[in-house]
C-alpha cells in the first residue's frame, strides 16, 4: 500500500504516536492509521469523492512533537490518545537565552522546567497540568506549592541551576513593580512565600508549619538565624518540597540550604488590622506603614494563625492572610528573573 502525502501536522502526530510498549508504529500500522485519518477527512467534507491523492517518498522523522501537542493533534483529528503510549524526549536547554524578567511560559524553558518537575512531583498538588496547554502560553493556575516544587527542581539540577533562573523573591517583586517592569501588571496574581505566624496545632496548616518549623531549626546556622529569631513570626522565600503521602497535599515543605532565605519581619506583628503602604520594600514587605493607596490584608487573629501564603493580588494589594497552599484561579502565575552570577 503506498505511502499517503498527508499535511505536515498529520504526518509529525504519526511519527510521535507510539505503542503500548514505547516502539514506533510499524509501516504497517501507520499506513493504517494514515488511511483512517484521510477517511475521517472525507467524511467531514460531506463525504464527496475523493481527491486525488499524492504518493509521497519515505521521509527522515522529524523532531518529535511534546506529549501535550500529540494529545492535542490527535483529539483534533477525532483520536483519543493514550498518554501512556507517548514519550516525552528532553529538551536541550544549553542555548536558552531567557529575558531578564519573564512570566513563565510553554516554551522550550517551561516545558522542561514542568516535565522534570513533574516527574518528581507526580501524584501530589505540586504537580502542573500540562495536557491542554499550547506552545509559548503562559502557565496560568500556579500556586506556592507548585512555584515551591519548580524551585526544588532548579535547586538539585545543575543544567537547570546553570541557568540562574529562579522566580522572583517578594522584594524583587516591589522592586519590579516600583520600576514598572513587572510583568502582567493588574492582571494576574502570584504567591511569593510562606509566612509562618507559628506551629500551634491550632492555626493553619499545621502539619505543614510543624515540618517547615522543625526544618528551619535543623538549618539555623545556613539561614544565619538565632534560637531567638526561632521564635518570631517568619518570612520563608523559596522553600522547597520533599514527597510525602502523608501530608495533606502529598509535600512537606523543607529548607534548601543556598536557596531558601529566612527572614524575621516585624511587620508580621502588625496582624488583627489590615494596613495601607506604598511599597513592600523592606525584604517585600512594608515597615511604614498607614500611608499609601495599597492594602496590606492581615490575620484577623493574634494567635494560633499558622503557616499562611503572602501573595499580590491582582489589585497589586499584599495578602498575608491567605490560607491556601494549593489554591489557586486562572490568572494564578510565576514571574521568572534572571540572578546575577
Amino acid at each position: 500500500m503506498p505511502n499517503y502525502k498527508l499535511p505536515k501536522e498529520d504526518q509529525d502526530y504519526l511519527n510521535n504516536y507510539r505503542n503500548k510498549d514505547g516502539s514506533q508504529l510499524s509501516k504497517v500500522q501507520k499506513e493504517a492509521m494514515a488511511d483512517l485519518i484521510v477517511r475521517s477527512k472525507f467524511l467531514e467534507i460531506g463525504g464527496r469523492p475523493a481527491p486525488k491523492l499524492e504518493l509521497e517518498k519515505p521521509k527522515q522523522i522529524v523532531k518529535q512533537k511534546t506529549v501535550e501537542e500529540a494529545i492535542y493533534q490527535g483529539r483534533r483529528l477525532g483520536f483519543e490518545v493514550d498518554t501512556e503510549t507517548l514519550v516525552e524526549t528532553e529538551i536541550d536547554l544549553s542555548q536558552f537565552k531567557p529575558q531578564e524578567v519573564f512570566t513563565l511560559k510553554y516554551d522550550d524553558f517551561g516545558r522542561e522546567l514542568i516535565r522534570r518537575s513533574n516527574n518528581k512531583f507526580r501524584g501530589t498538588k505540586s504537580e502542573i497540568p500540562a495536557a491542554n496547554l499550547r506552545p509559548n502560553q503562559e502557565i496560568q493556575y500556579m500556586n506556592l506549592l507548585k512555584r515551591s516544587a519548580l524551585v526544588t527542581v532548579i535547586s538539585e539540577d545543575s543544567e537547570l541551576r546553570n541557568l540562574g533562573l529562579y522566580p522572583i523573591t517578594p522584594l524583587e517583586s516591589e522592586a519590579l513593580l516600583k520600576e514598572n517592569r513587572l510583568p502582567n501588571t493588574g492582571i494576574t496574581w502570584e504567591d511569593l512565600g510562606y509566612l509562618l505566624y507559628d506551629h500551634s496545632e491550632k492555626g493553619i496548616n499545621p502539619k505543614e508549619a510543624k515540618a517547615l518549623y522543625k526544618s528551619i531549626k535543623e538549618h539555623k546556622q545556613d539561614l544565619d538565624l538565632s534560637d531567638s529569631d526561632l521564635e518570631e513570626r517568619l518570612l520563608i522565600i523559596n522553600a522547597g518540597l520533599d514527597v510525602d503521602l502523608d501530608f495533606p497535599k502529598g509535600v512537606k515543605p523543607k529548607i534548601i540550604p543556598g536557596a531558601t532565605s529566612v527572614l524575621v519581619h516585624s511587620t508580621l506583628r502588625q496582624t488583627g488590622k489590615d494596613h495601607k503602604f506604598s511599597y513592600g520594600l523592606e525584604n517585600g514587605l512594608p515597615q511604614r506603614l498607614g500611608r499609601g493607596n495599597r492594602t496590606l490584608w492581615m490575620p484577623s487573629q493574634n494567635e494560633d494563625i499558622g503557616l499562611r501564603v503572602l501573595y499580590r493580588n491582582r489589585y497589586l494589594d499584599l495578602d498575608a492572610r491567605y490560607e491556601y497552599l494549593d489554591n489557586s484561579i486562572e490568572n494564578g502565575r510565576v514571574t521568572f528573573a534572571k540572578k546575577s552570577a
